[in-house]
């Protein structure tokens, strides 16, 4: 509509004769777009109180914000502009100045507050002195969609009772991270609290075991052993060998061992007997140890007698050993758990 009163303004007022000032074609449609935007604003909106802008903009240097009903700012400076640090490397720059508690603020879900022609909700704040404030869930994920099944750290805010994912960190002696866990409806709480002079862990809630588990290297899958905390203070320890029932070491808070009867081996001189070597109590959920030791005719160098306590398969053994004319008896016992 303008092009051509603008490109005859440009040609009498704009272009200089001489050929080596002469503008580029390239820079003269660049004035040309220039000049007919100005003219169209002009047309549309003469007093410039709002402004509209329909296709691509290009800006140069800052964006700043004056103060509301005024052409100056006062000292809270706050401007939006490209800052090019060098070649291919560039940061878009939000400076909110002049002090800490001045701030970059995200509003909405006006529907769900107040209502959906209303101003909504402070849901993120920003200050200038690095401090963040956050409302609802932060998911941290190697992908941004709205299935969150892949998400790898989920933070909710809430109070306890109603909705108790949340990480905080009150004050030096005394921070506290909350994680949360649901399944099927029902939810379980791992608390991990600082004091002045220890950590705490706490967990409630349903299904609240607390099970610290070690994994294969190369199969993540398999679960190699398990430390199982239970709620009424039972620990149980499992291996790949007895995974699914364990071996209870504390049973309603107190210690679930049992101490067996005493095994006995006997070897005289250099015999052979049946009864020398004797077998004990499974490996893998005891401990054996000798109780008595006697030995006789030990009457030159040359001559040995002795106890042993060793593994063979899945089970200790008890074994007496004696050469020449000398004797051994052995007794042991042992603690299962």
């Amino acid at each position: 509509m303008f092009r051509p009163l603008i490109y005859t303004l440009l040609t009498v007022f704009l272009i200089p004769t001489a050929k080596s000032q002469s503008p580029t074609e390239a820079q003269l449609l660049e004035r040309i777009e220039r000049l007919e935007q100005a003219l169209l604003l002009l047309h549309a909106k003469k007093d410039l109180k709002d402004l509209e802008l329909s296709g691509n903009t290009k800006l140069k240097g800052k964006v700043e914000f004056l103060d509301k009903d005024a052409t100056t700012h006062n000292t809270d400076r706050i401007y939006l502009e490209k800052i090019d640090h060098q070649s291919d490397q560039s940061d878009l720059r939000l400076t909110v100045n002049d002090n800490g508690n001045e701030r970059l603020e995200v509003w909405g879900s006006a529907c769900s507050n107040g209502g959906c022609s209303g101003k909504g909700r402070g849901q993120h704040f920003l200050q200038g002195d690095g401090t963040a404030y956050h409302r609802n869930k932060l998911i941290i994920a190697p992908n941004i969609a709205p299935d969150e099944s892949s998400q790898r750290i989920a933070l909710e805010d809430g109070s306890l009772s109603s909705n108790p994912a949340k990480l905080i960190a009150v004050a030096k002696n005394d921070a506290s991270i909350y994680l949360k866990t649901e399944n099927a409806g029902k939810a379980s709480y791992l608390q991990l609290a600082a004091g002045q002079n220890r950590w705490d862990i706490s967990h409630w809630g349903w299904g609240n075991d607390l099970h610290f588990i070690n994994r294969s290297d190369t199969n993540p899958s398999q679960v190699n052993s398990r430390f199982t905390l239970g709620n009424n203070g039972d620990i149980t320890i499992r291996t790949s060998e007895n995974m699914s029932s364990g071996h209870k070491i504390v049973s309603n808070g107190r210690l679930n061992l049992s101490i067996s009867g005493a095994y006995n081996a006997v070897k005289h001189n250099n015999e052979s007997s049946s009864g020398n070597s004797i077998k004990m109590t499974s490996k893998n959920n005891s401990m054996c140890f000798l109780t008595q030791v006697d030995l006789e005719d030990l009457d030159s160098q040359s001559e040995i007698a002795g106890c042993r306590i060793y593994v063979n398969g899945n089970h200790w053994y008890l074994r007496a050993k004696s050469s020449s004319d000398s004797d051994a008896w052995c007794e042991a016992r042992c603690i299962s758990w």
